[in-house]
């Protein structure tokens, strides 16, 4: 009886931790708007790529001169590419402005594969999931 006892009480105990480490953390949403030559694109993608390590579901959202760094002939956007393609292997959706894109002349074909060209049902479906936490570069 005592050992039955054990048992039922180290399968309750096993069950309450893995829920608990099964629970879903916030997304996280990346507001990006710094030009690609500036240190704050590399603290941002640093940021994503650590929330993404953690299990955070991650969005980066280029806006702004950011688009600019999408581009995949971009010569001063070559380091923020390769963070943003290893983002985007490991599970992060990057995101650039459409109407940005717009506004500087980019042809959404240019893009790195990969990135999606926004319009507002993909950046709002993101942007205001429960849960979710934004901040801005």
């Amino acid at each position: 009886m005592i050992r039955l006892l054990r048992y039922s009480i180290a399968a309750v105990i096993t069950a309450f931790v893995f829920n608990v480490q099964a629970e879903k953390l916030d997304a996280l949403f990346i507001n990006l708007t710094s030009d690609v030559k500036e240190h704050r694109t590399e603290m941002a993608l640093v940021f994503a790529s650590k929330a993404l390590k953690r299990g955070h579901d991650v969005t980066v959202f280029l806006n702004d001169k950011a688009v600019t760094g999408a581009v995949a002939t971009n010569p001063d956007g070559a380091e923020a590419r390769d963070q943003m393609a290893i983002l985007m292997s490991k599970g992060a959706t990057v995101i650039a402005c459409g109407h940005c894109m717009t506004h500087y002349g980019i042809d959404p074909t240019s893009l790195l594969k990969g990135i999606k060209s926004g319009d507002a049902d993909l950046v709002f479906g993101k942007l205001f999931t429960t849960d979710s936490r934004t901040l801005t570069w």
